[in-house]
This record gives structure tokens, C-alpha cells and sequence, in this order.
């Protein structure tokens, strides 16, 4: 358990680098996990996304479900990395499921490739990407936030500076997270429904 001990955590420096570097290889592998899939599976799945697609495109979506569901997943993950910051021992638990939404990420975009081809690949530069490419640092960089205010239980109670800090940084990266909903409630739609068109 030394690698636990606050102190190691707080001189560790280079784990945000380390978290990072995870969060790519588990995106490969969720990829690389797509691409092994079985052919019945990957049939089935395969029907379900073109008949998304077909039906996106006659039909449209609900922008408003799209975001509030999106903001509920931001805001899931966010809450469970700040309970999860607030102790040492917790803490590897907000790393997996930062790992868990980076694999479902790399087995989506591989799938989506696998089912739409070429039409796939613009796909996921206009919907999935650009929201991660905000989303995924900011979990990161939170996720190291948290790692270096691990175990402070004592601060938490009695210095009011450092609640302050602990709050304001949970909002900042709540407020991140709604943006990233916005984008894929009201402004990404905008331009998948011209891509089906296309």
C-alpha cells in the first residue's frame, strides 16, 4: 500500500502523465476489442447503428434528451471522482471508471468505423471527437486534482480555504461537463443531420 500513502501521491507528479497514457491505451483497446467481436454480435450491432442512422435521418432526435443525457452522464462520472477523491483508498476507484468510459470510447468509434466505413469516420469527427477531446483532459486533469487533495479529511473539516477549493473545482469542472452536453445536445446533431443527408 506504499504507493497509497499521501505522501507518494502528492510527490508523484508525473501520475496525471501516467493517467493520461492509460486513458489512451484503454481507447485502443476498447478498439482493438471491437475489431475481435464475433461476426453474429457484430451483425447485430452492426443493423442497430444503420438503423439509427435511418431513422435520425427521417425522423431527427430530441435535442433536449440528447443533452439531458449527456449531462447526466458528465455529471455521474464528475460526482464519482470528487467521493472517490475524498480518500486515498477510494481514489483508484475514480481511475476506473475514467478507464471504463475510455474503453467503451475507443469500442464505440472502432464499432461505428466497422458499421458505416468512410461515412463512419466523418461520423465520429463530428460527434464523437469533439466533445472528447474537451471531456477526456478535463477528466484527467480533474482526476490528478483530486489525486493531490487525496486523504486531507482533516483540512476538509477545518480549513475553510481548501473546502473552497475542493468546491469551486468541482464546478469549474461541472460547468466544463455542460458545455460538453450543450455540444452534443444542440450544435453536434446539427451537423450529423446534414452528414445523413449528404
Amino acid at each position: 500500500m506504499k504507493f497509497l500513502t499521501q505522501k507518494t501521491l502528492l510527490k508523484n507528479k508525473k501520475f496525471s502523465y501516467l493517467v493520461g497514457a492509460l486513458m489512451i491505451l484503454f481507447i485502443s483497446i476498447g478498439a482493438v476489442y471491437a475489431g475481435l467481436m464475433e461476426e453474429a454480435k457484430s451483425t447485430e450491432l452492426r443493423e442497430y447503428v444503420r438503423n439509427f442512422m435511418s431513422v435520425y435521418s427521417i425522423e431527427g432526435v430530441d435535442k433536449s434528451q440528447v443533452f439531458l443525457s449527456s449531462l447526466y452522464g458528465n455529471i455521474k462520472i464528475l460526482i464519482m471522482i470528487f467521493i472517490t477523491g475524498l480518500s486515498i483508498y477510494l481514489l483508484p476507484l475514480g481511475g476506473i471508471f475514467i478507464l471504463a468510459k475510455c474503453f467503451r470510447l475507443g469500442f464505440t468509434s472502432a464499432f461505428i468505423f466497422r458499421a458505416l466505413g468512410v461515412k463512419g469516420i466523418l461520423y465520429l469527427f463530428l460527434s464523437v471527437f469533439p466533445v472528447n477531446i474537451i471531456f477526456l483532459p478535463l477528466l484527467a486533469v480533474y482526476y490528478s486534482f483530486c489525486m493531490e487533495n487525496a486523504g486531507k479529511t482533516s483540512l476538509l473539516r477545518n480549513d475553510t480555504k481548501f473546502r473552497m477549493k475542493i468546491v469551486v473545482a468541482f464546478f469549474v469542472a461541472c460547468l466544463v461537463g455542460t458545455v460538453c452536453s450543450f455540444l452534443d445536445g444542440y450544435v453536434i446533431p446539427y451537423f450529423l443531420k446534414t452528414m445523413i443527408m449528404i
